[in-house]
């Protein structure tokens, strides 16, 4: 961000409890923040077999300044990674290897077809940017992953990709009367409603003059159509004006949007916003049991497996701004908040305050995380962190980070029916903002989930007639 200080250091906390937190806790009228530390694990739970990126002609589609020979769009599709799973379990070996067999012929396969795309669709070309959104739609026919805003261009159209057909296809949202979209923007938000098939864009900087956006914006895909609800000076439940750098998730719980941190001029607040998707009004100002320091420039996540909202790292919006590498859940159930820190060890770089890095959640159990930057440098990183929100347990992916690259703001989506991440745009260590799909196919370790099964049957008492008293530490 171009307004973080860089001569500030992250607070710690003094004191750090070490407690395991119950999801199946009910409702309370009063609970205070819990403070807990993830373990660190040398075992990672998510297998990348395969990595491959897509990249293409670093010229904008909207770049009207060339000749006729430039046009052609240059698609490469390249083979980043690859492990040997050897150590995964025998009885997955066969499936793995059939697996990987096919995905190989699938690769060329797709290659051909990219290049045959080329051909018929050369005037569509994905945009070089960084500080955009992405989401995925999933309808079962069809699985196209949707970008929005960005900086570097002045673009005022959705982006999108299909996952299925590996191109990408002509851009929507643009529409020739009032209701088309005012602006290009960055440091915004956007949300996917799969009930109304709705997008929601909050806030947000213009990409024309730099100044904060002052809407809610909602897109329908069914109807092509915008709705602007600007936000109100004086009202309580929404935001103020002006605001950027926020987190927001969609709610499926009670089919809202969620809003947290961020700041307008000199408004920061430690409360969340509640937008409801059918009523289309701001309905609640969600003030915490006991709040936390607000945050900017942070990524998060909507876990529904508990009804939670999980925000990762960011910069705390406190007198001098620092970055943090604190990872924060807040439970809707019961209006509180959990504060995680990470168990220091000597194997691996623990994680570290930045901001810029890009998340998703899978299965929703495990968050990963990757890229983003400190706040002494601009240097975009390529740690790969994955949280295991189920067993409090860190652990570290190398071999992602590495094929991946070094990216800051860049944006990640997770395609839950095809086991697959996808990382798309961002800043690459040379300082410029990159068009490359990344396209991870992943498959969880089967050593990890074989020892967590065979402490649940243990704890359980199925592998014996003696009972056996097993701590949770």
């Amino acid at each position: 961000m171009d307004n973080l200080s860089t001569d500030s250091q992250s607070k710690t906390s003094s004191e750090e409890i070490i407690a395991i937190p119950d999801d199946d806790k009910q409702e309370d009228e009063h609970v205070d923040i819990e403070f807990i530390t993830y373990r660190h694990t040398a075992l990672c739970p998510i297998y990348y077999p395969l990595i491959y990126r897509q990249n293409f002609s670093k010229r904008n589609y909207e770049d009207k300044d060339h000749d006729d020979d430039d046009v052609a769009l240059q698609v490469t599709l390249e083979i980043v990674e690859e492990e040997d799973h050897n150590h995964h379990h025998q009885d997955e070996e066969s499936s793995t290897s059939e697996s990987k067999h096919s995905v190989h012929e699938g690769s060329e396969d797709e290659k051909h077809r990219d290049q045959k795309s080329d051909q018929a669709d050369d005037c569509i070309k994905p945009l070089s940017i960084y500080a955009h959104t992405t989401e995925i739609v999933d309808n079962h026919h069809s699985r196209i992953i949707y970008s929005w805003g960005g900086r570097d261009h002045d673009g005022i159209e959705f982006q999108r990709y299909d996952i299925l057909e590996k191109k990408w296809l002509p851009p929507i949202g643009m529409k020739e009367s009032d209701d088309s979209p005012p602006n290009a923007l960055y440091y915004h938000s956007l949300n996917y409603n799969p009930v109304n098939n709705s997008f929601y864009i909050i806030g947000g900087i213009r990409n024309d003059d730099s100044t904060p956006e002052n809407d809610l914006t909602i897109y329908n895909l069914d109807t092509n159509e915008w709705k602007y609800f600007p936000f109100e000076e004086e009202a309580v439940n929404n935001p103020a004006p002006g605001i950027y750098g926020h987190v927001s998730v969609y709610r499926s719980f009670n089919n809202t949007i969620v809003l947290f941190g961020g700041y307008s001029d000199e408004w920061i607040s430690k409360d969340l916003y509640v937008f409801d998707c059918e009523t289309e009004t701001w309905v609640e100002k969600i003030v915490p049991n006991i709040p936390i320091e607000s945050r900017s420039f942070s990524t998060a996540v909507y876990n529904p497996s508990n009804d939670s909202m999980v925000i990762y790292a960011g910069e705390l919006n406190i007198d001098v701004p620092v970055l943090t590498c604190d990872l924060v859940i807040f439970h809707f159930k019961t209006n509180s908040w959990t504060v995680v820190k990470f168990e220091e060890t000597k194997i691996c770089p623990v994680p570290q305050p930045i901001y810029g890095n890009t998340i998703c959640l899978i299965d929703q159990r495990f968050l990963l995380s990757l890229g983003g930057c400190e706040q002494s440098n601009r240097i975009p990183k390529n740690d790969c962190y994955v949280f295991d929100l189920k067993r409090n347990e860190w652990s570290v992916c190398i071999q992602l980070g590495v094929a991946a690259g070094r990216l800051l703001c860049s944006s990640l989506v997770h395609d839950a029916t095809g086991s697959g991440l996808y990382f798309y745009g961002g800043k690459t260590e040379e300082d410029v903002s990159t068009d490359s799909i990344i396209h991870v196919r992943y498959r969880f370790a089967g050593e990890f989930f074989f020892v967590e099964k065979i402490f649940q049957k243990l704890k359980n008492n199925q592998l014996c007639d003696i009972g056996i008293l097993i701590s949770d530490e």
